[in-house]
């Protein structure tokens, strides 16, 4: 938790501080977290985000073309890379050599990674052409459900895969949650929402 110049709260026995100064009661605090986060995931407003969020990583996936000039270009590595792997037994200097195969390695690496993600993308747009605002509601509802019934172990853990920041202003006790949602994929982006809210606390 940060107040809106990125300084950090820090606990201090039952309460959150600022700096040496300013502290509120930690309980209430998380309580009306917890309550706010609840909420969110009921809302109309976050569904909507979420399946927006979808549709255009539906609308950014990467043409079959793309992809075949990656694989291609990954083909062209391996066979520079077995050419200078032959070399390497006919020179006196193989550090050079040594340096171009590791460059590729990475290279390839990293065009492999690309393409992983893209097939990700791929299979979750397949998965989430038809998803609706409505759906991603229900599913949310339930999520917010469980979190009310969970242990206090539980919802811990399950804060900190939902929420990626809360953003308390010290002189006010106003806060916004920006929530974190796993993406659709592995290279999607997360989708964060402010939702603001005050708990009325007094420090």
């Amino acid at each position: 938790m940060t107040a809106p110049d990125g300084s950090q709260w820090h606990g201090d026995g039952g309460n959150y501080r600022l700096g040496k100064g300013v502290r509120i009661c930690a309980d209430a605090l998380e309580r009306s977290v917890v309550h706010e986060v609840c909420e969110a995931m009921k809302s109309d407003e976050m569904a909507t985000g979420i399946a927006a969020h979808y549709r255009r990583l539906r609308a950014a996936a990467k043409t079959p073309a793309e992809t075949a000039a990656m694989k291609k270009r990954i083909a062209e590595i391996d066979r520079k890379t077995a050419r200078l792997a032959d070399l390497i037994s006919e020179t006196s200097a193989p550090d050079a050599l040594l340096r171009q195969i590791e460059a590729l390695e990475e290279e390839r690496e990293k065009i492999a990674a690309s393409i992983e993600g893209i097939e990700a993308d791929k299979a979750a747009a397949r998965a989430l052409r038809e998803i609706t605002a409505a759906d991603v509601k229900q599913f949310l509802h339930k999520v917010a459900e469980n979190m009310n019934a969970a242990s206090p172990e539980e919802l811990r853990d399950a804060l900190r895969e939902t929420v990626e920041k809360v953003i308390l202003t010290p002189d006010t006790f106003s806060a916004e949650i920006y929530f974190r949602l796993a993406p659709a994929s592995k290279s999607g982006e997360r989708v964060a929402s402010p939702r603001g809210f005050e708990p009325r606390l007094s420090p």
